[in-house]
Formats: C-alpha cells, sequence, structure tokens
C-alpha cells in the first residue's frame, strides 16, 4: 500500500521501457517476455487472507483467488506493456499459473488491458519437463505451443522470475 512501493515499481517498469526502446530490432519480430504473478498483478490480498486464516500457500486456494480475477496490476505495468505494444512488440506472459487457470487469468489481464489477441500465454502443466526454461526457448524459437509458429522472436527483455537465468541456470 505504500507510496514508496507505487514509485519503485514505477521506476523499474520506466527503465524497463527505455531498455526496449534502446534495444527493440528494428526488422525482425521481437517481444518482451513477463512473468504475471507479483510481477504484473499484485496478489497481496491472496496472501494477507492466508495469513490471517494460518494457512500455507495450497493449490486449490490459489486456483480459487485466480478464479476471483480481483487481482489488480502491479503500479507501472499498465503503461509498460503499453509502450511495448505502441513500440511494435508482442508481449508473452510465462507464469508458474497452472493451465487449468489460462481462462481466468487472461480474463484478469485483459480487464486491466494487459492481454490482447495475439499474445502468448505459457503456462505450468502437469509434464515436469515444461520448465520455464523449456516455455522461453519456445518463444525464441517459434515452435511449440508458446511460440509464434514458425516465427523465431528477438526477447528484448525478460521481467520476473529470472534469477535462474542470472545465475546461469536457465
Amino acid at each position: 500500500d505504500s507510496e514508496e512501493f507505487s514509485a519503485l515499481t514505477t521506476q523499474v517498469f520506466l527503465a524497463a521501457e527505455e531498455r526496449v526502446q534502446a534495444h527493440r530490432p528494428r526488422r525482425r519480430p521481437w517481444t518482451v517476455v513477463l512473468d504475471i504473478d507479483e510481477t504484473l498483478l499484485d496478489n497481496t490480498p491472496y496472501f494477507l487472507e492466508m495469513a490471517a486464516y494460518g494457512r500455507p500457500f495450497d493449490w486449490p486456494s490459489w486456483d480459487a483467488w485466480c478464479a476471483r480475477q480481483t487481482a489488480e496490476p502491479v503500479p507501472g505495468a499498465v503503461a509498460f506493456i503499453e509502450a511495448v505494444r505502441e513500440a511494435g512488440g508482442r508481449v508473452a506472459f510465462v507464469s508458474n499459473r497452472h493451465e487449468r487457470t489460462r481462462e481466468v487469468t487472461v480474463a484478469n489481464l485483459a480487464a486491466h488491458g494487459m492481454w490482447q489477441d495475439g499474445d502468448r500465454m505459457c503456462l505450468l502443466t502437469d509434464d515436469e519437463t515444461y520448465t520455464k526454461r523449456e516455455r522461453r526457448r519456445q518463444i525464441r524459437d517459434g515452435d511449440g505451443p508458446c511460440g509464434w509458429q514458425d516465427e523465431p522472436v528477438e526477447v528484448v527483455l525478460y521481467a520476473g522470475d529470472t534469477m535462474a537465468a542470472l545465475l546461469g541456470e536457465w
């Protein structure tokens, strides 16, 4: 709720927008790859509810939270996605939300102007080999359910859940 949080997240998205503007390709299709939870959508109310009842995270309660479609955007997220689209970029979402929440996740993002037809939504499945790493590769290479079919793209920016990349585990 703090003004500092809003100022910091907005500042981060403005820096990301500057990076996109400076590094976007001129001739080849390009995209940004974004995590959803705590990157674009604020799920603080879910975690506060769980804490109030002394309950740990579990998939049934998480899926119920997703179904409510009440997560609000992280400050700066909507403007960032709008800037990417205005600059000619595509948007791909890679999340560990489960595939069973696809429809409600798209609806929650769309309600805030963060989803458009043609975007890619790459969610967790029960296949343990379908990692975020594999989903990101599909986006880059243009294959599999996450890629724009037979159209490799340049990824200009990854945001959220990228610590593994920084540690060389991507």
